[in-house]
């Protein structure tokens, strides 16, 4: 029995998107969900970073998210699995096959 690509997508994700909302105080940017999606979530690359200041540490890990395509994610927008934000670096199409798109995402921890 043959594997279809959607048999891959394993984890549920949700897509959020940070907006500016207009009130009677003013404009504020506020995350608002847009959908639960099925994807595959991999990981892509590790950056480890020394700061000078208070001998901290930053590390950026790098993840792959593919999705089908129809999905609108934007860069401003940011994925959310397992209480942790992965922020959208950029998205190209999947070139094995069309019907799917694979986006870059940065999860940050300081």
């Amino acid at each position: 029995m043959t594997k279809t690509m959607a048999s891959t997508l394993k984890n549920r994700v949700e897509i959020w998107r940070e907006e500016i909302i207009s009130d009677d105080i003013g404009d504020t940017k506020q995350d608002v969900f847009i959908k639960k999606v099925w994807g595959k979530l991999s990981p892509n690359s590790l950056k480890s970073l020394s700061q000078g200041e208070a001998e901290t540490k930053n590390s950026q890990n790098q993840y792959k998210l593919l999705f089908r395509e129809g999905i609108d994610i934007r860069k401003n927008d940011f994925i959310r699995f397992k209480n942790q934000d992965y922020y959208v670096d950029y998205t190209i199409p999947y070139f094995n096959d069309i019907s799917y798109r694979e986006a870059y995402l940065t999860l940050k921890v300081e």
